[in-house]
């Protein structure tokens, strides 16, 4: 190796050894601690608050546990009908939840950017990405109001018809209130508020995740498909507390 390429040789190893001071490993950069806020349409909000009903008690702990029962029976019988039967049940259970996800991705493609679609504004949605325990099914916001502002004074037939669509909601958000611990009721009661309206167009409540999807539903089908026939909606605003509350389910004894 003569002079020169000795020279070179020593000028690239400083050269390297002066970037390498400058370059911090992936390890090096300090760790992200605590909660980090999402954005409301994101898979992490749409996750809890999507609408779809699976019933656990009746898919899992019924039908799954009556299968799982016939294939015991079966190696301890051999009789064929229970392998059968076993094996038929189980597999029910497994194209449910299948059916389940596919059903819950195809939505999730369309909650990306609903908002986005809508022919009016929705104001108050983007909160719920910046909370770290909410939504929830067990964290419940004490008061929640959905307001709906109108752009003109339109007839009493299309009034009304924006009301039933707020009754509809009421309806089945407050199918969403289950009974809390008896522990927790008995000392403090049910601090939630069911549904109900407090102005022409303004509904209120407590809300959790499952109230939340039902919101979801409202204006993205409901009051969307009003707009679309009689354009009068100018806007959707939420309003929520921030008080927040923990209500225990029931004692599963």
């Amino acid at each position: 190796m003569n002079p020169d390429e000795i020279r070179q040789l020593a000028q690239k190893e400083r050269l390297r050894q002066k970037d390498k001071k400058h370059k911090k490993r992936k390890d090096d950069f300090p760790k992200v601690q605590g909660f980090q806020p999402v954005s409301a349409d994101s898979w992490s909000v749409f996750s809890k608050i999507y609408p779809g009903k699976l019933n656990v008690l009746v898919w899992l702990f019924g039908i799954l546990t009556l299968g799982t029962t016939l294939l015991f029976l079966y190696w301890e019988n051999k009789e064929l009908w229970m392998l059968q039967g076993g094996l038929g049940l189980v597999a029910l259970v497994g194209l449910r939840l299948i059916l389940y996800y596919i059903l819950k991705i195809l939505e999730f493609g369309k909650y990306r950017k609903w908002r986005r679609n809508l022919p009016f504004t929705v104001n108050g949605w983007d909160i719920l990405g910046k909370k770290e325990k909410y939504p929830s099914y067990t964290q419940w916001d004490l008061k929640v109001s959905l307001t709906v502002k109108l752009k003109s004074n339109p007839s009493d037939e299309v009034k009304e018809l924006i009301r039933d669509a707020l009754f509809i909601f009421i309806s089945k958000a407050n199918k969403d209130f289950y009974e809390p611990a008896s522990v927790q009721a008995g000392f403090v009661g049910d601090v939630r508020k069911k549904w109900d309206f407090t102005d022409s167009f303004e509904v209120t409540g407590s809300a959790n995740a499952s109230v939340l999807g039902e919101i979801y539903l409202c204006i993205s089908k409901l009051l969307r498909s009003i707009h679309l026939s009689y354009p009068v909606i100018e806007s959707v605003s939420l309003h929520y507390s921030n008080e927040i509350y923990t209500v225990d389910l029931p004692d599963s004894d």
